[in-house]
């Protein structure tokens, strides 16, 4: 049960990663260029960066439908932050994570069994 411990701790490092991988993945393809309403709304400034969203501009749209620009937000995940910029709404579900950490433990205990 202590290798499997330390195998735990090492994989959350590694879950965290993983996890970050995955999303910026996933986010690639959901990357679209922005067209502005006639009047501006509340999401018309990137809060990560404060400029407009302007017409053309590369952006992505989280599931708390927060709009930022694709490089603001690709620059946050790549802090290893989880959720949304603004509201803090997780952009990965506790389940998921929860499941990629059992992966990676598996994955550590077959790659390096414990002696």
């Amino acid at each position: 049960h202590e290798d499997i411990s330390l195998y735990a701790v090492v994989g959350s490092g590694l879950t965290s990663v993983i996890v970050l991988c995955e999303q910026l993945s996933l986010n690639r393809d959901r990357s679209y260029p922005h067209r502005p309403g006639p009047e501006p709304g509340p999401d018309a400034d990137c809060v990560v960066c404060l400029d407009r969203l302007g017409e053309g501009d590369h952006v992505r749209r989280l599931a708390c439908r927060h709009v930022f620009h694709r490089g603001c937000l690709d620059g946050w995940l790549g802090r290893l932050n989880f959720s949304c910029p603004l509201c803090r709404a997780p952009l990965v579900s506790d389940e998921s994570v929860d499941q990629t950490r059992r992966r990676v433990a598996g994955d550590l205990l077959a790659w390096f069994p414990a002696a």
